[in-house]
């Protein structure tokens, strides 16, 4: 079925690589799933059908930023997020009196983190396809901060005078930051119809998996599918985007900015690992 095919909801012109088997795929354009082996009975060339002769395209749905799908969840499991964080913040504090070894600690970390984010990760890979613009990341992390038990770091936090004093900066690290890997993913990914290597991408993302030759296998698949346009599209456009969040925030609060800036880039741009050169 390799060739061109043409959208019947965007009207847009899509390729179908040589090495590509399946019946059904997505469009990159308006990302209506297409019958392919109908489709490509039907190719015909652009000067054969005008462009203002093809069906209009669908709209899609414009999410305001306080129904998004992604800021709804985040605030319908706050209180895993909270006590994740609350109780990490516990056993910090045994590690760091040595009530603890850092065996025990991965352990109980590990146990916390699959228990609180399992249930969010399970709803995540069944949002549909949506956006997720620059400023619907800013209000999601800010709801994200709302839910967890501590503050930003200060700049004493970062650099305490009084070396025996423990700093609260560390606090703030692993809930933010995984958090942050899920939201991306599940945006970059949403598109993407094969819900079962979602799930196992996603879950791989908490378990610290995520340059493992099982995680390469896995975005492979994606690289290997119909949605591979789409896929390197949205990871480049993400980071890109990322980056200028301290660009785009009221003065005075350059500084939380940063912070949301550095949770996202933290907590995605490992998956640039996967993009082709």
């Amino acid at each position: 079925m390799s060739g061109n095919v043409r959208c019947p909801e965007c009207g847009k012109l899509v390729r179908i690589p040589s090495n590509y088997t399946k019946e059904k795929g997505r469009c990159p354009s308006c990302n209506a799933v297409l019958d392919l082996k109908i489709l490509s009975r039907r190719v015909q060339s652009e000067t054969k059908v005008p462009q203002k002769d093809l069906p209009a395209r669908r709209k899609t749905v414009d999410y305001h930023s306080e129904s998004h799908p992604l800021i709804q969840l985040t605030k319908k499991y706050g209180g895993n997020l909270k006590k994740y964080g609350i109780d990490l913040e516990v056993i910090y504090a045994l590690i760091r009196k040595q009530v603890i070894h850092k065996k025990e600690f991965e352990e109980q970390k590990s146990q916390l983190r699959n228990k609180m984010l399992t249930p969010i990760i399970a709803e995540m890979i069944r949002l549909p396809d949506f956006s997720f613009s620059l400023q619907e990341r800013i209000e999601l992390w800010y709801v994200v901060f709302s839910f967890l038990p501590y503050a930003f770091p200060t700049e004493a936090d970062q650099h305490p005078p009084d070396e025996g004093k423990d700093s609260e900066a560390v606090f703030n690290v692993y809930p933010r930051y995984e958090y942050a890997g899920l939201v991306s993913v599940a945006y970059v990914l949403s598109g993407y119809d094969n819900t079962e290597i979602k799930s196992e991408i996603i879950m791989k993302i908490i378990t610290g998996e995520r340059t493992t030759p099982e995680m390469k296998q896995l975005f492979q698949e994606i690289l290997d599918s119909f949605y591979k346009g789409e896929f390197i599209k949205r990871t480049r456009k993400f980071l890109e985007e990322t980056r200028q969040i301290t660009k785009h925030v009221p003065e005075g609060e350059e500084r939380t900015a940063r912070q949301i800036e550095e949770d996202f880039n933290f907590g995605f741009s490992w998956i640039a690992f996967y993009l082709p050169s």
